[in-house]
C-alpha cells in the first residue's frame, strides 16, 4: 500500500510542474515577447528611416531635375 501511494505522488509530481518550473516558464515567455516587442520595434524604426531616406533622395532629385528645367527652355514635369 505505501508504494502505491508512492508511486501515484511520484506520478502526480511528473505530470505536474513545480511552481518554480512554472514561474520559469512565464518569466521566459515574457522575455521572448520583450525580445519579439524589440525587434518589431527596431524593424519599424528602420523601415521608417529608410523610407525617409527614400524621400529625401527623391526630393533632392526633383530638386535637381527643377534646376535642370531652368536652365533649359523646355520645363520636365512627371
Amino acid at each position: 500500500m505505501t508504494s502505491l501511494v508512492s508511486d501515484e505522488a511520484r506520478l502526480l509530481n511528473e505530470s505536474f510542474p513545480t511552481p518554480f518550473a512554472f514561474i520559469w516558464f512565464l518569466s521566459s515567455m515574457y522575455s521572448l515577447m520583450d525580445d519579439k516587442v524589440f525587434l518589431l520595434a527596431k524593424g519599424f524604426s528602420t523601415f521608417v528611416t529608410f523610407k525617409g531616406f527614400l524621400s529625401t533622395v527623391d526630393i533632392l532629385m526633383f530638386n535637381e531635375v527643377l534646376l535642370l528645367a531652368e536652365g533649359s527652355s523646355t520645363l520636365i514635369t512627371f
